[in-house]
């Protein structure tokens, strides 16, 4: 776990610190440590997190397009499978996340 604190959100400047980004990022690999196990197959964990960084990410525009091309993917057909064919259960997803978040 990053020993880091995360930025001061009452200090002069808005800008986010290497600090923050470090702390944003051990938090994400937690996240995914707690979700992937939930996906029987590699590929559909790593699609998990792609779509779920995706979902994280700053785009204005949130589809398969923009998402794929976010996450490093040429073209959405991936991410657009794991969305149709992957099986998951919401119960078993919710359960795992903190409960900051739920």
């Amino acid at each position: 776990m990053a020993t880091t604190q995360p930025h001061d959100p009452d200090s002069s400047s808005d800008a986010v610190s290497p600090a923050d980004l470090a702390v944003w990022d051990s938090e994400f690999a937690a996240l995914g440590e707690r979700i992937t196990p939930l996906f029987y197959r590699p590929e559909s964990q790593e699609h998990a997190l792609q779509y779920l960084r995706g979902l994280l990410s700053p785009l204005q525009r949130k589809n398969g397009w923009t998402m794929a091309e976010f996450v490093g993917e040429k073209e959405p057909k991936a991410l657009q499978r794991f969305l149709n064919l992957t099986p998951w259960s919401a119960d078993l997803m919710r359960d795992p996340m903190p409960r900051s978040v739920s």
